[in-house]
């Protein structure tokens, strides 16, 4: 179980990552 949420985790901060990248594309 807990080997599953570090990977949910990780999951999430890369999907953020992926978000804060598409709007620096867009504000530039």
């Amino acid at each position: 179980a807990l080997y599953q949420r570090s990977m949910q985790t990780t999951k999430i901060k890369s999907n953020n990552n992926n978000n804060n990248n598409k709007h620096a594309d867009n504000n530039e």
